[in-house]
């Protein structure tokens, strides 16, 4: 995909995404039961496959949220980034530490507002105000409060920001820029 290519399809407020294999550490469930405490306007696309997958669909029934959960199971790039351009925040919810956390850059290219764990290398690339924020590993509360603080508009003018600091990020992890600091 082009990452200079500007976002065409209209972002829905709704629309959270988790991309990444569903087994443990990745926070799925953390996710889901934060899901469960927030606003039941808001809606998660989940794409991956992995060994919680039938547990974790099992916990989205128990948790009531069901119908807000889509499983999507493992998409084509062409699908996987459809869901980017329409999502409006990409949560990250590893529980173990993360070197660079691709789906990050994924979101960042496509104008996402990112909720991540503190863990691992996220912190050296997501800074809180620019493009998302961060909340404790393992805290279901802080997760489900930056749910609620965005469904009440807290970050409405962050996400008007996010095109220049889409540009500036881009920039930043360019393909040939990153293998030319590299050598």
């Amino acid at each position: 995909y082009n990452l200079h290519e500007k976002t065409k399809v209209q972002k829905d407020f709704n629309r959270i995404l988790f991309a990444g294999q569903l087994i443990r550490g990745k926070g799925l469930d953390l996710l889901l039961s934060s899901l469960s405490k927030s606003p039941s306007n808001l809606v998660l696309d989940i794409c991956g496959e992995g060994k919680l997958r039938e547990e974790m669909e099992r916990l989205s029934v128990r948790l009531s949220i069901s119908n807000r959960v889509h499983f999507h199971g493992h998409l084509s790039a062409h699908a996987l980034y459809s869901l980017y351009e329409r999502a409006s925040v990409v949560v990250m919810p590893s529980q173990v530490p993360e070197t660079f956390a691709l789906s990050g850059l994924d979101a960042r290219a496509y104008n996402c507002l990112i909720f991540a764990a503190d863990v691992g290398g996220i912190s050296h690339w997501l800074v809180p105000g620019e493009s998302g924020a961060l909340f404790k590993t393992g805290s279901i509360k802080e997760l489900a409060d930056l749910f609620r603080r965005y469904n009440e508009g807290e970050f409405s003018s962050l996400m008007q920001n996010m095109e220049y600091t889409r540009e500036d990020f881009i920039n930043r992890y360019d393909k040939k820029r990153h293998v030319n600091k590299l050598l």
